[in-house]
């Protein structure tokens, strides 16, 4: 009979061991769900100007080109589309050939912060769109969605 040298056994971890590992991984499994959506909706939020351009196209463009109208005259016809009992917030004019004058009002109906704004063809002078922006640099609807959902996963 020929005796082989036994074979290395392994060691098992000890209890403690054994029980933070356990831990790590049931932590992990509540944590991991948490992590997945906030991840997902941060990539979201950074697509936002994206969404935007797409979703509020006709609110921000205008197919008009040409000489704008004072920015004065564009005031007016958005405080007179508002009525007087709105008072003027901010201007946004139109940064570019194609682009809207967003003109903010405060509104007493709507959230601290929130403003009503009109997108105005600074050429044409015709109401492109109506919306309820965040702050004085009119901060669009989806943009103020996913930022609150994705700053309330921090709870």
């Amino acid at each position: 009979m020929t005796s082989h040298p036994s074979a290395p056994t392994a060691k098992t971890p000890g209890p403690l061991l054994q029980l933070l590992a356990r831990l790590h991984f049931l932590i992990g499994l509540f944590v991991g769900p948490f992590l997945l959506v906030a991840a997902a909706s941060g990539l979201i939020y950074a697509l936002t100007p994206q969404l935007e351009a797409h979703l509020y196209a006709e609110a921000l463009h205008t197919p008009s080109r040409g000489k704008p109208l004072p920015l004065a005259e564009q005031i007016h016809i958005a405080q007179a589309a508002v009525g007087p009992t709105l008072t003027l917030g901010a201007v946004r004019p139109a940064p570019a050939e194609g682009d809207t004058t967003r003109v903010m009002f405060n509104d007493p109906a709507l959230g601290e912060s929130t403003h009503r704004a009109l997108f105005i063809d600074p050429v044409t002078g015709a109401i492109r769109g109506d919306l309820a922006v965040y702050g004085t640099s009119g901060i669009l609807p989806l943009r103020t969605t996913i930022d609150q959902f994705h700053r309330s996963l921090l709870l």
